[in-house]
């Protein structure tokens, strides 16, 4: 079965952006007052300047934007579209609790 990531196709740049192993974002913590976190624990860099004020979105792929009936993965009825609409407006994240092997 191929990674629901890979479903998705290619997301435009800036969508996918640092994770820590915790599963909280840079943005998270950075909205918490919590400004000791040291960069290395972010698994993805942090955002470009140009993006650094946009709300962060973040989307659980797991049965949300994806599922999978009969060991097939399917993709959501209009996520493209929800994607490309949010495009430049949001610094998106995409989440998964599954593993690569999955």
């Amino acid at each position: 079965m191929k990674c629901p990531a890979k479903l998705l196709g290619r997301v435009p740049s800036g969508f996918i952006t640092h994770l820590t192993k915790g599963g909280a974002t840079r943005g998270d913590t950075r909205r918490n007052g919590i400004q000791g976190a040291h960069p290395k624990n972010f698994l993805i860099s942090p955002p470009e300047p140009k993006d650094a004020k946009k709300i962060t979105l973040v989307f659980d792929l797991d049965e949300t934007l994806v599922y999978a009936r009969s060991g097939v993965v399917h993709r959501r009825p209009h996520l493209n579209q929800l994607l490309q609409g949010i495009q430049g407006l949001f610094e998106v994240v995409l989440w998964t609790s599954g593993v690569e092997s999955y």
